[in-house]
């Protein structure tokens, strides 16, 4: 499975990285989960 962290879905989406991440914690983007040994407040993305 591959990932994208959270900068890199805002880049691509071109919307900011906190969007990214709020969307991510309220179940708006199917697959998101957060990774251990990340940053604080990084998710990845595993997009299809």
């Amino acid at each position: 499975m591959d990932y994208i962290t959270a900068q890199e879905a805002a880049d691509k989406w071109g919307i900011s990285r906190r969007r990214v991440q709020i969307l991510c914690v309220n179940g708006r983007i199917n697959g998101a989960v957060k990774k251990a040994n990340m940053e604080p407040n990084a998710l990845s993305l595993s997009l299809k």
